[in-house]
């Protein structure tokens, strides 16, 4: 094909002066074999914030009842404000979920958020308590499975896990990220695996290169097996269980994680913050929790172990000042 149709520049001899391909077919195509769809489409998205935000457009245009667990991804409760959307938020206990209230509140013709393992407090529903909550919905629910954390669970059959459902149940949307495991962060490149009907649905919502050509080649690199995605889980596992025997060792109230993050709190957190600030450590400080059970508590993510003795350290001088 010889292009003259789109006015790109091929004067200045750049790497990246065409536009890319507005079917990502590429991609696509090797994204469903990695997860052997046969049923299933997959939906790019400018990472999966976008994927998210045009899936809850979606559900506000259609005048859907949305529902999620609080506390969960800040994302939902910002849509939540920008639509000023019909949306239940459901308390949920900050170390474990009860998918009986879910299923006992969640209405039909309806769209359930659901994040997992959840952002920030980084529990984690298994595969068979998803499949029980799926089951016992109202079949004209949409159910949103954001699974941007999902790669750090210790098994592939819980990895895989709600892949399944969306083979099985076109009401079904798993959503995922190149963000985390792969590090890919700052190119922002997610997916969805969807029904086809869903996927045509759904694109019109998205703009029609949503995803640049230097995210979508570095996302296919991270699709051939390599060492170094493992390598970095199994060390990242390592400094988080360190974390957390350092931060219980010095009084910390420390929720379980399966994630590359941490959310914890303690007697005089305040003081720690605020000594954290001073030393030009970042630390999340789940400000639009205070009104939830995460009230003083904090998020840290797990980084590269240089980073991390200075932490743990840290902990070290502030426990003996108080």
């Amino acid at each position: 094909m010889i292009h003259m149709n789109l006015n790109e520049n091929s004067f200045v001899k750049q790497k990246y002066y065409r536009y890319p391909d507005a079917s990502y077919s590429e991609i696509r195509n090797l994204i469903r074999k990695k997860y052997n769809l046969n049923n299933a489409d997959v939906l790019l998205g400018n990472g999966s914030t976008e994927i998210i935000s045009a899936i809850f457009l979606w559900a506000y245009l259609q005048k859907k009842k949305i529902f999620y667990p609080w506390p969960s991804y800040i994302l939902y409760h910002e849509l939540t404000q920008l639509y000023n959307a019909d949306v239940t938020c459901i308390p949920m206990d900050i170390e474990s979920w009860n998918v009986d209230t879910l299923i006992s509140t969640v209405t039909k013709d309806s769209l359930l958020l659901l994040c997992n393992p959840n952002n920030p407090t980084g529990t984690f529903l298994k595969k068979r308590i998803v499949r029980k909550l799926i089951s016992n919905l109202p079949t004209t629910t949409t159910v949103l499975i954001d699974e941007a954390y999902i790669e750090y669970i210790s098994t592939d059959d819980e990895i895989n896990g709600s892949v399944n459902e969306v083979e099985k149940d076109s009401n079904v949307i798993v959503v995922r990220t190149f963000s985390k495991y792969y590090g890919l962060a700052g190119l922002r490149i997610g997916y969805a695996l969807l029904s086809k009907e869903f996927y045509q649905c759904l694109r019109p919502f998205l703009q029609l290169w949503n995803v640049s050509t230097p995210a979508v080649e570095a996302a296919i690199k991270c699709l051939s097996p390599s060492p170094r995605y493992k390598e970095g889980k199994q060390d990242m596992i390592k400094s988080r269980k360190q974390l957390q025997e350092i931060l219980c060792t010095n009084g910390f109230n420390v929720l379980p994680s399966v994630t590359n993050f941490l959310c914890f709190t303690h007697p005089k957190i305040k003081d720690y913050v605020d000594y954290w600030d001073c030393k030009g450590f970042m630390i999340n400080k789940l400000l639009p929790y205070q009104d939830s059970q995460l009230h003083g508590y904090i998020r840290l993510s797990i980084e590269h172990n240089e980073v991390m003795k200075k932490f743990y350290q840290s902990i070290n001088d502030i426990g003996r000042i108080l």
